[in-house]
């Protein structure tokens, strides 16, 4: 038995000693490629400074993402790979103070768990001096990998990146807008809108025409779907979307109403025109009646109408 014992023990050492030296090795080289990719990073030169970045002009494709042309990731001294494994840092969620501290105590109590199953496992298999080698060649390895995601030319990178994202959805978006647009131009967008996205469209026309909009409720609206304001007059608006003419007890209700909230005028914005009988109606009073033809010629003048300074470079 102690003879056996003995042959045991020896070719354990001798596993241990073996499993030692493949660690040591395998850790070597890894060091050196972490050493090679560090110094490949540090030497590789961009093409776009970070100064240059926040001196673009917006009519340019890197800039606000213009429609003639989106941008591409070579402007910003990336390629389209670095661009395909990027992976964005996962948002921030706020949370309180106690559900912060239960998951930190959990956390530390599965880390400890797996900690000392890990190192009894090893302590095991090859001795207690290489689990202790195994262990402290992860967590250098660990280190390494950190630090190799803090350097300085890493970091320079991920900006570039993320620049070049937040350019391409600001052209994704203004090439959305200007389809979106040209389709506001058409009459079979606007008769394929719902009462209320025709109030939306509406409220967006006035704002874009210098109003100060307000919306009223769904129910209890007293007649006024929308509420203008400019210059110290209020405006009452009535919306109708709807195929057929406006019929004349729909007018008489907006004069009503117009009275209601001492308003100096009323519009009544109907896309299927209005009745001859509504046209003899607001002759001489302050109502003003809207058709598709009206709300097409408003939404073409205020699309070719420039943008303010102070939104333009937005």
């Amino acid at each position: 038995m102690r003879r056996g014992f003995l042959r045991f023990r020896f070719g354990k050492d001798e596993t241990t000693n073996k499993v030692m030296e493949d660690f040591k090795k395998w850790l070597n080289e890894q060091v050196s490629k972490r050493q090679a990719i560090h110094s490949d990073l540090s030497q590789e030169k961009s093409t776009t400074t970070a100064s240059q970045l926040n001196t673009l002009e917006p009519s340019t494709a890197q800039g606000k993402g213009a429609v003639s042309g989106p941008a591409q990731p070579t402007d910003f001294g990336v390629t389209p790979e670095q661009i395909a494994a990027y992976r964005p840092p996962p948002p921030k969620t706020p949370c309180s103070w106690s559900s912060w501290l239960t998951e930190l105590l959990l956390g530390l109590w599965l880390i400890t768990l797996f900690l000392w199953t890990f190192v009894a496992l090893l302590a095991m298999i090859l001795g207690w001096e290489a689990a202790i080698a195994v262990i402290v060649g992860l967590l250098v390895l660990w280190g390494m990998f950190r630090l190799s995601r803090n350097d300085p030319a890493s970091r320079e990178r991920r900006s570039h990146i993320e620049a070049y994202l937040n350019a391409r959805a600001r052209h994704e978006k203004a090439v959305r807008e200007e389809e979106l647009n040209r389709r506001r131009q058409r009459e079979d967008y606007w008769r394929g809108l719902s009462g209320r996205e025709f109030e939306s469209e509406m409220d967006r026309l006035y704002k874009a025409d210098g109003y100060s909009v307000e919306t009223t409720p769904v129910t209890g609206d007293e007649g006024a779907d929308l509420l203008l304001r400019r210059d110290g007059e209020l405006i009452v608006v009535q919306c109708k979307r709807q195929d057929k003419p406006v019929g004349s007890h729909i007018v008489r209700d907006l004069f009503g109403t117009m009275y209601h909230f001492h308003a100096s005028r009323a519009f009544l914005d109907a896309t299927g025109g209005f009745t001859e009988a509504v046209r003899q109606y607001v002759r001489g009073k302050p109502i003003e009646l809207h058709d598709l033809d009206y709300i097409l010629s408003l939404q073409e003048r205020l699309s070719c109408k420039p943008e303010p300074p102070e939104q333009a470079g937005k």
